[in-house]
């Protein structure tokens, strides 16, 4: 008597970035990872690096972040990705000219940085008194 006995393999599990956004702002946390799951047996699980348990990875600062994916059987696929930032915003003024009492004080900013910047502002320097 023969037997015979089916075994049904599912195709490995696959993670792709459906959309990863980088930080808008240095030291922010605007960033996010999207991910989609093909492949495996529904349903799956998520573990992020960060702790968070869905696809959906929102509020990140920059930084490395990693998340496995298993599925209802117990196959797995891990994803490793990064957010990004931009450099700092610098800011430095200095004098347009010798700036005398009473008279209107412009400054001129000098900025590097990740950012775009649109300053215009003026100071009117006081006298002091004693």
């Amino acid at each position: 008597m023969q037997q015979t006995e089916t075994i049904n393999a599912s195709t490995p599990v696959s993670i792709s970035v459906n959309n990863l956004t980088n930080v808008l702002c240095n030291g922010n946390a605007t960033g996010a990872i999207n991910i989609s799951v093909s492949g495996g047996v529904n349903p799956y699980s998520y573990v992020w690096s960060n702790g968070f348990t869905g696809s959906n990875n929102t509020g990140l600062a920059a930084g490395i972040y990693t998340v496995t994916v298993n599925d209802a059987v117990g196959c797995s696929a891990t994803l490793v990705d990064s957010i990004a930032e931009p450099t700092p915003l610098s800011v430095i003024t200095s004098p347009s000219s010798t700036v005398c009492s009473g008279q209107p004080y412009f400054m001129a900013p000098v900025y590097s940085g990740g950012a775009t910047l649109t300053v215009m502002f003026g100071l009117m320097v006081l006298p002091l008194h004693q």
